[in-house]
């Protein structure tokens, strides 16, 4: 994995995102330009790259560019959402597959926090109880499997 800062300035009407020795501009706002300026850079690798794209503060941006084939999704009893290359002890399997179909099955999916950086298993951090934790868990799961190109629990 790639950590890239990036700042962005807004000049003559137009968002400009410079960072890796690379400079990309959108006129539509400051994040289309660095998804830009991500894209410029993943063309760097010979194979498909996913990019995650983060404000951090001010005019500062975070581009992380992933080139892992393979990607585990997982979340905490809360119901938090992370992602590796091998699941933690105590963590719950969500799905898994290349690091771009998991990627954008979970953030197409799966609930953002306020925090907007936070994803979320639907329905898991709104639970009562332990059961309806798990249920949410498995129901959350089984819909990313039948409907998503990713895979279950072995």
């Amino acid at each position: 994995m790639i950590e890239i800062r990036a700042r962005v300035r807004y000049t003559t009407g137009a968002y400009i995102a410079s960072g890796g020795g690379l400079r990309a501009s959108c006129a539509v706002s400051a994040k289309a330009a660095v998804e830009r300026l991500a894209e410029k850079l993943a063309a760097r690798f010979d194979q498909p790259t996913y990019a995650d794209v983060d404000w951090i503060e001010g005019s500062d941006w975070q581009v992380l560019l992933d080139d892992r084939e393979h990607l585990i999704a997982y979340c905490w009893h809360n119901g938090v959402i992370e992602f590796g290359e091998t699941k933690p002890e105590g963590a719950l399997h969500v799905a898994e597959g290349t690091s771009f179909e998991v990627r954008a099955a979970i953030h197409g999916t799966a609930t953002l926090a306020h925090d907007g950086k936070t994803w979320l298993v639907p329905g898991v951090f709104e639970a009562s109880t332990d059961k309806v934790r798990l249920q949410a868990l498995m129901n959350y799961r089984q819909w990313l499997i039948d409907r998503a190109s990713v895979k279950g629990a072995a």
